[in-house]
């Protein structure tokens, strides 16, 4: 697994992603669509209530990005990738490529509700680095499953049931870390901070021990 190997399947995928602008065009416009609607509904919504709505939007805008990370890999193409590409390097390649898009959902997201709805973050910093582990640990966990429900050919019901019990630590942890970024006095944040990350690393370990086993199946 080489750094110019994965650089050049990174850089296939945005290549793709562009060629075919509808897919990240519809998700920034659900994105303003939801936004507009949480106007309508709330104005002015309460810290929590904003916070919620933020990464109920990031969830299904993770969900649908990693859902079809693995579409052409086990699809029509299998057979190039299988020959010639090393299933970590596009195991990794997949989760980077759904972890940028994500990300910059994510940045256009918190920009959007902060000028429709305001801005209730007090620490901007510890804000974007719960973004950005969240953005990650959404990533790497829907990429894998995706994998995971796309090779056994039951790719829907295979997702919905195996994603919601790791997805559960992810949310409370994000949701928590966002809070203690969003009010005056915040107690010690750490252990969710170390929670998200250890979840992370978890869906890491698992996809570099079955994803072979997976690919070559």
């Amino acid at each position: 697994m080489t750094f110019a190997g994965f650089r050049n399947i990174v850089n296939h995928e945005f290549k793709l992603e562009f060629r075919q602008k509808f897919s990240f065009a519809a998700q920034l416009l659900y994105v303003a669509a939801v936004v507009f609607i949480i106007y309508l509904s709330f104005f002015e919504p309460e810290t929590l209530v904003w916070n919620s709505l933020f990464w109920i939007i990031m969830v299904f805008s993770g969900l649908q990005g990693g859902a079809t990370a693995f579409n052409r890999e086990f699809g029509n193409s299998s057979l190039f990738y299988y020959q010639y590409c090393d299933p970590l390097l596009i195991y990794f390649a997949k989760i980077f490529s759904v972890w940028i898009k994500l990300l910059i959902l994510g940045f256009v997201s918190w920009f959007i509700m902060s000028v429709i709805l305001g801005d209730p973050v007090l620490n901007k910093s510890l804000f974007m680095v719960t973004l950005i582990l969240g953005s990650l640990g959404f990533a790497s966990l829907f990429s894998f499953l995706s994998a995971i429900a796309i090779g056994s050919g039951n790719s829907g019901l295979l997702l919905a049931v195996l994603s919601f019990p790791v997805l559960l630590p992810i949310l409370l942890s994000v949701i928590n870390l966002s809070v203690s970024a969003m009010i005056p006095n915040p107690g010690d944040s750490s252990g969710y901070l170390m929670t998200l990350i250890s979840v992370i690393l978890i869906v890491f370990a698992l996809g570099i021990l079955l994803f072979p086993f997976l690919w070559r199946s």
